[in-house]
């Protein structure tokens, strides 16, 4: 066969790019005028130093972009059509290109997509201009003015060009369905859309390919040719319910398969797409919690926000998949997307993980009707085609602490019209008022937030007794404060127990993942993570690591530094070990003979405490005796990173021999020289270490480059480190 020349070609359009604090004028945004604007790159927020901070209210209202960029002369003349694409973010606004105003948009953290073939020229420089702004309507969700989340402004998706041939597939409306799924075989089911963009009927057909785990083609199968009018497109349907011995996508195994659809047109091909997807069943049952590809598994997760300090909603899609990582370490095997559709990077990393998402529109205690249900229709409409794909996704959230009754109703015909192999739920913190107002059997399992004590209820109430815990064990926590460290311990393990009681929960997410920013009852920090805001884990996150987590792991935490003190020491250790052996220096001191958390008091030493796992002899964790505080380390787990990405640092102080100071309390100055950009909210580009450890961001700037990074503090000698940005 041979092949066409219309491959889809992309331009990245996430360099080079202008920002103004302000509404600009159509003027600036046609690339004219002498205010140039501060150069920024994507993606961006405006309130990257604005949120995390104590008596400081995020700038909520508009700001402006633009960028310049020449169209690749080897682009042109390919047919099809180029559309201008971003990826998702907050805010509504207009889009401006050469000056012309192209329309309105709300990015809906889903983003745009608009065809600008008319307005681009092979060669010739353009003016590309985004004017938005994120202090919006109260029908543009969630709806609320001042959420428990930060509503941020700016750019925080890529953008980009991408050419779409004249006959392709058309990815949203592209759907793999699984279906009778055996032990010997599986169904399924290819549905297909492919858009005639030329101004003339086409005759074309589909080819399927299934690549398994190692890429290699297990199943093919071809359409009938179908004509298509011009402008119009076709759908084409495949069924197979002989796909023989399926590797099925499962927590612990998630084995993902590749579908490659390919349009062909006279033997031809014009257009080829992949997509993931994985082959499971997974429910959640009444009287049998959740089941996955046939058996019982207890769900345990946490709730995710997009933030970090300095970074804001401005993720790369490597702190995406970090996020990700983090929570498949820590033991969870599911988390709720509170309270947006988020960034398509941390569903692929959901996926090749084994990390099942409760996907969400964007809504909190604000579910009601007129405007503001005719915007909720088309974001969980976007958000289905977008992510239904993704073997991770298995519930679609309506909405968050809020009821009404006709809502919820329509927003669930949408999901049986786009998904009806996915559950519905929504999320409610007053069970009473959801028998009051009759929205507690309407979605196909009832999400309960923090009502724990009341689950039986819960269940007698919801459709089939199908119940989940959405989110508990809120408590704030500050990491370094140990006796609220070891409250907000407590809590999760009392919360998890009393979850477990019931046979037919089918589980929990924690309320939360991370600390995150807010301006809800002028909190502006809730400190409610398991990780702080930068994810350094506090010490909920290793009680649940020892409780779920599958590498085999010990962790000590104490304070072991030799400065004047008590005679003993308290000392905690985390473990999923069955025996952990203690040592100071060559002395035993016992053996915990119990994977979970420990607390003991030992008589202080200046030698190693050392935690060794049994019959094994190789120290797990180990605690050094620390004297008085003296430099900073920089330590980075690479020193190489691709230049669109972000990279991160530790920061440690350590003693005279190296050795970390585990109770130092700092601010820490980092400066960087070269193509990147510390991201700190603080001024100075300060970031406090707590207990001897912190954490620094930093941003590539879409240069390659070696980045000198430079920390300081008083009374500290400086740390040094050499980052260096590739292009990939």
């Amino acid at each position: 066969m041979e092949s066409s020349t219309l491959a889809r070609a992309e331009v990245g359009l996430c360099a080079g790019w202008s920002f103004l604090p302000e509404r600009a004028s159509r003027h600036w945004l046609a690339g004219r005028g002498s205010v140039s604007g501060a150069g920024v790159h994507l993606p961006h927020t405006w309130n990257d130093r604005d949120t995390f901070q104590h008596g400081v209210e995020y700038r909520r209202g508009p700001g402006s972009y633009r960028c310049r960029f020449t169209f690749p002369p080897d682009h042109a003349g390919n047919g099809g059509i180029w559309r201008l694409e971003s990826e998702g973010f907050y805010g509504t606004g207009e889009l401006f290109f050469d000056g012309t105003c192209l329309g309105n948009f709300d990015a809906q953290y889903i983003g745009f997509q608009v065809d600008v073939t008319p307005y681009l020229c092979a060669g010739d420089e353009h003016v590309l201009g985004i004017r938005l702004t994120n202090r919006c309507r109260s029908d543009v969700l969630p709806g609320i003015a001042m959420p428990d989340f930060v509503l941020y402004g700016g750019l925080a998706g890529r953008v980009r060009l991408r050419r779409m041939p004249e006959l392709s597939v058309s990815a949203e409306d592209t759907w793999i369905r699984t279906d009778l799924i055996r032990e010997d075989r599986a169904g399924l089911i290819f549905r297909t859309c492919v858009q005639n963009r030329s101004g003339a009927a086409r005759t074309a057909e589909v080819r399927w390919t299934v690549l398994d785990p190692a890429g290699e083609p297990v199943l093919v199968r071809g359409s009938l040719p179908q004509r298509i009018g011009a402008g119009l497109r076709a759908a084409f349907l495949e069924k197979s319910d002989g796909f023989p011995s399926p590797r099925l996508w499962d927590v612990e195994d998630p084995a993902l398969y590749r579908l490659r659809v390919e349009v062909v047109e006279s033997d031809v091909s014009s257009d080829v797409q992949e997509i993931s997807f994985g082959i499971r069943q997974v429910r959640i049952e009444g009287g049998k919690g959740c089941i996955l590809n046939g058996r019982r598994i207890e769900l345990r997760g946490c709730n995710r926000h997009e933030s970090i300090p300095g970074l804001g909603n401005a993720l790369s899609p490597g702190l995406h998949r970090r996020d990700a990582e983090l929570l498949q370490e820590t033991g969870c095997n599911f988390v709720r997307l509170s309270h947006y559709p988020q960034h398509p990077a941390f569903l692929h990393a959901c996926d090749e993980l084994g990390i099942l998402v409760y996907a969400e529109i964007a809504t909190w205690k604000s579910v009601r009707g007129g405007r503001w249900l005719q915007n909720a229709r088309r974001q969980l409409a976007s958000m289905i085609r977008r992510d239904r794909n993704h073997p991770s996704v298995f519930l679609w959230g309506l909405g968050n602490e809020s009821r009404k009754r006709g809502p919820y109703e329509e927003l669930s015909r949408i999901v049986r019209d786009l998904d009806p192999t996915r559950q519905t739920i929504y999320a409610e913190n007053h069970l009473h008022r959801g028998r009051r107002h009759k929205t507690l059997a309407i979605p196909d399992v009832l999400g309960v937030n923090y009502e724990i004590d009341h689950l039986p209820q819960a269940v007698k109430a919801s459709n089939h007794g199908a119940v989940l815990v959405s989110e508990c064990s809120s408590y704030p926590t500050r990491r370094g404060d140990r006796e609220a460290e070891t409250a907000q311990l407590e809590k999760i393990e009392r919360d998890r127990g009393t979850v477990f009681e019931h046979q037919d929960v089918a589980g929990f997410a924690l309320w939360c993942f991370s600390d995150y920013g807010t301006l809800r009852k002028k909190r502006y920090t809730r400190y409610s993570g398991i990780f702080d805001a930068w994810r350094i884990p506090k010490r909920s996150a290793w009680r649940f690591r020892a409780a779920y987590g599958s590498a085999p792991f010990a962790k000590l935490l104490g304070s072991w530094g030799c400065a004047p003190g008590s005679a003993t020491r308290r000392i905690e250790l985390f473990t999923n070990l069955e025996a952990v052996d203690l040592f100071a220096g060559n002395e035993f001191l016992g053996t915990v003979s119990q994977a979970g958390h420990h607390v003991a008091e030992i008589p202080f030493r200046p030698e190693p405490l050392e935690a060794r796992r049994c019959h094994g002899g190789e120290a797990a964790d180990r605690l050094l005796p620390w004297e008085a505080a003296r430099s900073i380390q920089l330590i980075s787990g690479r020193d190489t990173w691709p230049s669109d990405e972000i990279a991160w640092i530790d920061v440690v102080v350590v003693d005279g021999k190296g050795i970390p100071a585990l109770d130092h309390h700092a601010h820490v100055e980092v400066q960087a020289a070269g193509p990147g950009a510390v991201c700190s909210h603080l001024p100075e580009d300060r970031i406090e270490v707590i207990d001897g450890v912190g954490r620094v961001y930093l941003r590539g700037m879409g240069e390659a480059g070696v980045v000198e990074v430079v920390a300081s503090s008083s009374g500290l000698e400086e740390g040094r480190k050499t980052i260096r940005f590739l292009h990939e």
